[in-house]
């Protein structure tokens, strides 16, 4: 058995975080045997505290932000992250594998792997489905990536099993817990999440407001924990779609989906 002792860090851990639909709970993981681990921070819902473990991990002094110091999250010793995922779903290492690991691990050789709660024994919580998952390095490249990675994941933790990343970007339960409205959404299937411009940067809101470097930032905190795959989506629309207004992408999207509703009509979701 793999055993994962939770104490209390001598990190903050009074986080500030809104609230979320999806269950799923992280816990940042030390190793410190073959077979143990404690962990680095308390439970969070909020993925966007990995955007800053990701910035600690390039060099960037600590900040704080939302109650959480970006050295609450350390790398391990092959460079990537290993989490504690609670309240997960019997689908989701499944989903992972076909989402993830097919789709871009041949591109980015993003890979993540997991130990199965059937193996861990966690001591200091409550009883509920965990998995351990090791991130690797190639997820840690930037923001944007971690940032992508870490929605997938919250998105694959659903009682659907997903064969594909298509599968799950076309999905009912991604377009009605994702906040990604049906613009994005068509930015995301037109460039199949492939920004290669923008997966260089630390923080991206626009092509104005972006940096490629961790140095030089007022408030570092507030753009890179909030600035990750969402600003890129946001930027490109107009640039995927040149010919369209927003309005216009809007108005088509409220339209594919509804063609797809009647045509799905009755299916199980």
């Amino acid at each position: 058995m793999i055993k994962v002792k939770f104490t209390a860090p001598t990190l903050r851990c009074n986080y500030t975080e809104s609230s979320q639909a999806n269950p799923l709970r992280w816990v940042m993981l030390r190793q410190i045997a073959e077979d143990a681990y404690v962990n680095t921070t308390f439970e969070f819902k909020c993925k966007d505290y990995l955007n800053d473990f990701v910035i600690n991990a390039h060099g960037v002094p600590e900040f704080e932000i939302y109650g959480m110091k970006s050295t609450a999250g350390e790398t391990d010793k092959d460079g990537g992250f290993t989490i504690l995922l609670r309240n997960v779903t019997i689908p989701l290492i499944n989903n992972v594998n076909n989402v993830i690991n097919k789709e871009f691990g041949p591109v980015w050789g993003v890979n993540l792997t997991f130990i199965t709660d059937d193996q861990l024994d966690v001591q200091g919580l409550d009883k509920v489905p965990s998995v351990i998952v090791k991130i690797s390095k190639e997820a840690l490249v930037s923001t944007f990536r971690i940032s992508l990675i870490s929605l997938l994941i919250r998105q694959c933790n659903v009682d659907v099993t997903y064969e594909s990343f298509d599968d799950l970007v076309r999905s009912r339960a991604f377009q009605e817990t994702s906040y990604i409205e049906g613009p994005y959404l068509r930015v995301l299937l037109e460039k199949r999440y492939n920004f290669p411009e923008q997966e260089e940067y630390f923080w991206y809101s626009s092509p104005k407001y972006n940096s490629k470097t961790t140095e030089g930032y007022i408030d570092p905190s507030y753009y890179y924990h909030n600035a990750g795959y969402t600003g890129v989506l946001g930027s490109l629309l107009t640039s995927v779609f040149p010919n369209e207004s927003i309005d216009d992408i809007y108005a088509s999207c409220a339209s594919e989906w509804e063609e797809d509703e009647e045509e799905t009509e009755g299916e199980a979701w």
